[in-house]
C-alpha cells in the first residue's frame, strides 16, 4: 500500500441526495464517505476518476428538495 496521501473529494457540502443517494458536494455514496481513509492510495485515486466520470455523467444534481 502506497504513503501517498490523496487528498479527498469532500468539499464540506455534506448533504445525501435521496433520490441518487450520493452527497451533493462530492458524489460519493455513504459507503465510499466511510471507506474513503481506509482505502489504499490507489483506490482512493481510481475512485476520484470515478467521480469525474459520475460529475460528467449526470451534469448537475437533482433539485434541493430531495436532499435528506
Amino acid at each position: 500500500m502506497s504513503k501517498h496521501k490523496v487528498k479527498s473529494p469532500c468539499i464540506d457540502i455534506c448533504k445525501i441526495d435521496k433520490i441518487s443517494g450520493l452527497c451533493r458536494g462530492c458524489l460519493r455514496t455513504v459507503r465510499e464517505i466511510k471507506d474513503w481513509k481506509d482505502l489504499s492510495s490507489k483506490r482512493q485515486q481510481a475512485l476520484l476518476a470515478d467521480l469525474e466520470r459520475r460529475r460528467a455523467a449526470m451534469g448537475e444534481m437533482p433539485p434541493a428538495d430531495h436532499i435528506s
